[in-house]
Parts: C-alpha cells; sequence; structure tokens
C-alpha cells in the first residue's frame, strides 16, 4: 500500500544562486537608500494670501511665496502665525515672486537660520516686525518699488552686515532697523524725507552715514547709541535735528550742522563723547534741553546769531570746554547751561542779554572773571 506525503512540496527544493542573492540585496539596497535619502526632502505647502501660495522644500531650506496680491497679515500668537512659521528652522532663504504686492506683518519673524531674501520689484510694503529676530539675515536689498517699511520690521537682524533701501520709501521710522549690531553699510535712497523713531538706533558697528539730500527731518532717535559712528554728512535740506537723533552716539567726533537747520531739539547730541568742536549756524533759532549735555571733549563751541536763548543743561557736563562764543541775539541762558564745566575760562556774555538762569555757570570752576552786560536784570 502506498503512503501519500502529507507536504507536496519536494524533498529537494530549488537551489539559491549567487546571482538571485545579489539581485535580492541590490533590491533592498535601493529600497533603503530612496527611504533614507526621501527622509530629509519633505515639501510643505499652504496659501498666504488671496492669490498667493508657499512652497518650502526642507532639503534646499528654500521658501517660495507665488501668486499675486498682498500677503496676509499675520500676529504674534501662535494661533495667527503664517503656515511656515512651524518649519522656520527649515528656512534659509525667502524668494517672493514678481507678483506678489506685500509682506505681512510677523510674516518671517524669529526665523532665526534665514540667511537670504529676495524682494520682488512688485511689492510695496513690509509689515510690522515682518523680518524681526533674523539673526542670520546677512544682506537686504529694498527695491524701489518699496514704499513703507513697518515698525520693528528688520529688529534685531544681527547678522545684517549690508542694507540698501531703494529710492521709493520716503519714511524711516518705528525702529524698523533697531539693534542691527552688525550693520557697516547703509545707502540710503533718495526718496526718503525724514528719518526718525529709532529707525537705526544701536546700529553698533556703523562707523559712517551718509543721508541724501532729499531728507529734511533727523527725528527722534534717529542714530542713538550707534557707538561707533564718527562721521555723518547732514545734507543742507535738513531744517530739524530731533530728540536724541545722534544721542550716545560716543565715537562721533565731528558734525558740520547746515544752514538750513532751524532747531537742534533736547538730548539731540548727547554724551557724543568724542566731539570735539561745535559751531551752530546763524540759521538755527532754538537749541533744546540738554542738547549737547555730557559731551566729555568738546572744546570750542561757538553759538551763531540765530539763537535767542540756550535749554536748561544745554551745554552741562562739558568737562573739558574751554571755549565759548555766544551769539549777539540771545536774550537769556537757561538754568545749568553750562554747570559742571570745570575748564571754562573763556567767556564773554552777548549785549543784549537780559536774563542769566539759576546755576547757569555752576562748577565752571576756571572762570575767573565775566563781565555781566548792563542789560541783564536777572540772574538765577
Amino acid at each position: 500500500m502506498t503512503t501519500k506525503q502529507k507536504f507536496p512540496f519536494s524533498k529537494n527544493p530549488p537551489l539559491i544562486t549567487r546571482g538571485h542573492m545579489f539581485a535580492v540585496l541590490l533590491v533592498c539596497f535601493t529600497l533603503l537608500s530612496l527611504f533614507v535619502g526621501g527622509a530629509g526632502a519633505v515639501t510643505y505647502n499652504g496659501s498666504c494670501g488671496d492669490h498667493l501660495t508657499w512652497t518650502l522644500i526642507t532639503e534646499t531650506g528654500l521658501l517660495e511665496i507665488d501668486g499675486t496680491g498682498n500677503m496676509t497679515d499675520y500676529d504674534y500668537y501662535p494661533s495667527t502665525r503664517p503656515g511656515w512659521h512651524q518649519y522656520r528652522d527649515n528656512i534659509t532663504k525667502v524668494i517672493l515672486s514678481s507678483g506678489v504686492t506685500s509682506i505681512g506683518k510677523y510674516a518671517f519673524q524669529d526665523c532665526r537660520a534665514l540667511q537670504n531674501v529676495t524682494i520682488g520689484n512688485s511689492v510695496t510694503s513690509i509689515g510690522d516686525n515682518a523680518f524681526q529676530w533674523c539673526t542670520s539675515l546677512t544682506s537686504v536689498v529694498i527695491p524701489d518699488g518699496v514704499k513703507s517699511i513697518g515698525n520693528l520690521a528688520f529688529d534685531e537682524c544681527h547678522s545684517l552686515t549690508s542694507l540698501t533701501i531703494g529710492n521709493g520709501v520716503t519714511s524711516l521710522e518705528g525702529s524698523a532697523f533697531q539693534r542691527c549690531y552688525s550693520l557697516t553699510s547703509l545707502t540710503i535712497g533718495n526718496g526718503v524725507t525724514s528719518i526718525g523713531g529709532s529707525a537705526f538706533s544701536q546700529c553698533t558697528s556703523l562707523t559712517s552715514v551718509i543721508i541724501p539730500d532729499s531728507v529734511t527731518s533727523i527725528g527722534y532717535g534717529a542714530f542713538s547709541a550707534c557707538s561707533s559712528l564718527n562721521s555723518v554728512e547732514i545734507p543742507d535740506s535738513v531744517t530739524s535735528i530731533g530728540q536724541g537723533a545722534f544721542s550716545a552716539c560716543s565715537s562721533l567726533n565731528s558734525v558740520e550742522i547746515p544752514d538750513s537747520v532751524m532747531s537742534i531739539e533736547q538730548h539731540a547730541f548727547l554724551e557724543c563723547d568724542a566731539l570735539t568742536s561745535v559751531v551752530i549756524p546763524d540759521s538755527v533759532t532754538s537749541i533744546g534741553y540738554g542738547a549737547f549735555w555730557d559731551c566729555d571733549a568738546l572744546k570750542n563751541l561757538t553759538i551763531g546769531n540765530g539763537v535767542t536763548s540756550t535749554g536748561n543743561r544745554t551745554f552741562a557736563d562739558c568737562s573739558n570746554l574751554t571755549s565759548v562764543i555766544i551769539g549777539n541775539r540771545v536774550t537769556s541762558i537757561g538754568e545749568l547751561a553750562f554747570d559742571g564745566c570745570p575748564a571754562l575760562s573763556n567767556l564773554t556774555l552777548p549785549k543784549g542779554l537780559t536774563s542769566i538762569g539759576n546755576q547757569a555757570f555752576q562748577r565752571c570752576y576756571s572762570l575767573t572773571s565775566v563781565v555781566i552786560p548792563d542789560n541783564v536784570t536777572s540772574i538765577g
């Protein structure tokens, strides 16, 4: 009787040759390499405006904004961030296509790996905080099409060394480039008429500035605490130098105030420790509180014939001031105006002077004699 095999398999299965083995291994290796290599090449995308889309390829770090129209304005809160914000550590380059007309508020804030941005010619506005804290961004060219730059737009871009502002921008305000500590090259377009609002405050590597002759006012804290700034060219289009405009520019050793300037506001040159000589032209009619307070190196001072009064503490604590020429139209000298000028030894008061404020020449230890004009009726 013949017994059937329980398993219908041959007792001698076919041999696996070396060729078969090599083919199997090759397939496995190929699949594995595709898996590992593709793991870093992730693409994300979404919308960022009614007619704008964004695409991020993590392998290259490139974020592209395509389409036409305005970008959405975003905010600081997590729920109001743009779609790419959660992948911001992968973004090294941003390109905005020619159809994009605005860069939204907070759009690229805190993209700390971002090194390069290309702003299309169609962009007309850059929103508040748009590139704030982009600490790896090294160079920015703002095209002529841009008309406005928002508050804190490039604040604390610590690696930014070169900045070119196109001719379309008319006003620089709102701490737009504040605390760009590495900025050494600055080109301001000839469309700008006013610089203020701490626009370049604490740009501590900036050594020189050429202000275009389109500018009429240098406002509040425009270049304050630019501690390396030693040279500034103020054009004869400027009519006012605002509050704290150059305060704490401790390396500024000379400044030529043009005949067009009519007012120098309070603290304008406060603590400019390297400034040695100042000539205030006849066009200036008012000098604000503490305008040149604590300019330690200031030795020679000429106040033009347009000034009618010096503010309080205007030249206080100028410890090396030795010679002062006061214009013949000055009628009053403010309180503490020259307080703490121990080297002051040469002083001639104008004949039209009528009042001298409280402690105006206090602690002027080298001043041995002063002729008080006949018209003076009040001495504080």
